[in-house]
Formats: structure tokens, sequence, C-alpha cells
């Protein structure tokens, strides 16, 4: 591999005071490049412009989708080379330290994080008898992340105790005789601002409240970086204060830790993944050095926005179309 990779970010030290760590610090790409699959199972966008996705669609592997991506990376130092506005030449001059802080959840790592998740319910569920874990999902997240997710780890918990897990959507839960021994868990592979998070905690307590349900909620992440293990995410605690004040914040427990970030627009890379593109603080970005890369071309000459920031998700409605 001759492209472009420097030495690893320096390692953040574990402060789990909000967010319970219960797996390990995750990899940068750099480290895991040789591991990553060379089996084609990723669909993606692959001639996609800057807001337009295009039709045109291809199926490759983990390691094509990071090959696309260090190519890009050349391209827009070359790039680098010509004449060019500030503005545009402060956006390229990013792209390397953006590669360098990308952490990429890929097949494995994906894994690794539910069978871990997985591990921590079924000790739980085997210390009583009378426990049970429902993974709650809103009904219009079924073809988003969480849904997926929750029947993942649902599924990898241990047969001696999977006959008390249940996976469904928040208007199915009703309010039955066990539920203060029922550990009710939102669950989804990461959190880039918590909006989503909060308003399906919000919908929870609501719902909860309407069949007389006092269950706490814990939510299962796959990935979450170190301001967030550290701060907590304040979009939740705010909802959880506005709706239920008093009450306490979900316990949060993820699997992997990232390195903080500074700026969620700036040009260190959130954690992405070859189950699904994240849009801000990634895809975003690397739309953005497109479209300076493709205004400073050569007429004739063709790129795209990287495949590892289009990758169409199998649970999403358009995966098939």
């Amino acid at each position: 591999m001759n492209q472009h990779f420097s030495d690893a970010h320096e390692k953040q030290k574990k402060s789990p005071e909000k967010i319970e760590l219960v797996g390990r610090e995750m990899p940068t790409l750099q480290s895991t490049y040789e591991q990553l699959s060379t089996t084609p199972d990723i669909k993606v966008f692959s001639s996609a412009e800057h807001i337009r996705n295009g039709d045109e669609r291809r199926v490759i592997s983990e390691r094509e989708a990071i090959d696309d991506l260090l190519a890009f990376g050349v391209l827009a130092k070359s790039v680098l080379e010509g004449h060019m506005h500030d503005e545009d030449r402060y956006i390229l001059e990013h792209i390397n330290d953006f590669i360098d802080s990308i952490h990429f959840l890929s097949h494995e790592a994906y894994q690794e994080a539910i069978q871990g998740l997985a591990v921590e319910h079924s000790k739980w569920l085997k210390e009583d008898d009378n426990r049970r874990v429902r993974f709650l999902v809103q009904s219009s997240r079924k073809v988003r992340s969480q849904w997926t997710i929750a029947n993942d780890i649902a599924s990898a918990i241990s047969s001696e105790v999977i006959d008390r897990v249940d996976v469904m959507t928040l208007e199915e839960l009703s309010g039955e005789p066990d539920d203060s021994d029922c550990k009710l868990v939102l669950a989804d592979d990461w959190s880039v601002s918590g909006n989503l998070l909060a308003e399906d905690v919000s919908r929870a307590y609501r719902v909860f409240d309407s069949i007389g349900v006092e269950s706490p909620i814990e939510i299962n992440l796959l990935v979450a970086r170190q301001d967030q293990i550290v701060e907590g995410i304040h979009t939740i605690e705010k909802y959880v204060n506005e709706i239920k004040p008093n009450h306490p914040n979900p316990k949060i427990v993820a699997y992997f830790q990232v390195p903080a970030v500074k700026s969620i627009y700036g040009y260190e890379a959130l954690p992405s993944g070859s189950h699904s593109s994240v849009d801000y603080g990634f895809s975003e970005t690397l739309s953005r050095m497109y479209s300076v890369v493709e205004r400073y071309l050569p007429i004739g000459q063709e790129v795209h926005v990287p495949y590892v920031a289009k990758v169409i998700p199998k649970y999403g409605y358009n995966y098939d179309s």
C-alpha cells in the first residue's frame, strides 16, 4: 500500500464517566488495512457527485472502498500543486489529516462489537431467571440502522437465555406484570449529535407513561467518541430533563471508543463503516473535497465522490432499487 498514511494518532486514555465502555479502543484505519475484507459485498453509488448520487451502482469489497479513498487522496494532493483560491487550498490541505483520523467499522469490527454487547446482556440475564431484555425501535426506524443492530445484538445473546430476549417496535410494547424485571434497550451504531437518540428516548418515555411502564432505558452503541464517554451525550440529557425532571439519564453502554473531534464540520473524520456511511463529519466532508477536486481537474479527466462515502445500507429502502 503506497498511498499516504502518517503515524497513527496518539491513543487517548479511557475516562468512562458518562458512558460505560465494555470493549476497547477502536484501531485506526491505518492499523487495520491489511485485515479488510477482499470479498465484494458492499453496494455503493459508483458515480456520485457532490449532491447527486447518480444511477450507477456497483458491489465492491472493503479493501476496494479504502483503496479508492486513498487514490482520491493522491489525486487531491496533485490538484493542490495547481493554482487555486485560498479557501479551496485549505480544504484539500487537510485530506491527509482526514484520512489519518478515520476509524472504519469493518465487517470484522462490527461483529466484534455486536458480540461484545451481547455478552453483557447474557451475563445480566444469567444473574436472575426473572429478567428479560427488550430491544425497542421506533417503527419509523425499521429502514435505518437501529432495527438491524438491535436484531443483531439480540441474535448474538447466549442460547441459554435467548428465550428471554425480544425485539419489538415501541408501538408493540405493553405494560406486562414482569416489566419491573425487564431492561429496555435502544441500540444504534453510533451517534453524531445525539439528536436521533434523544428523539427515541423522548418517544420511549411518552409510550412508557401511556402504558404505566417504569423500567429504565439502556442505550447500546457500537462506537462512542471519547468526548461522549467523558461528557455524555448532551442532547439526550436535555430531552430527559425536559420530559422527566429529576429522572436519571439512560445508561449508555458502548463497545468501541474512538478519539474526540473538535468539530463534526472540521477535518477529523467521525467513525464510519462498511455497513453504512456517516453523513456529517464523513460523507459530507468528502463531498466538499470532491467539489474542489472536480473544479480544478483538467478537461476530460473524471472523478467521483469516494465510494466509502456512498455506501448503500442493506437495511435501506433503496438497497434493491
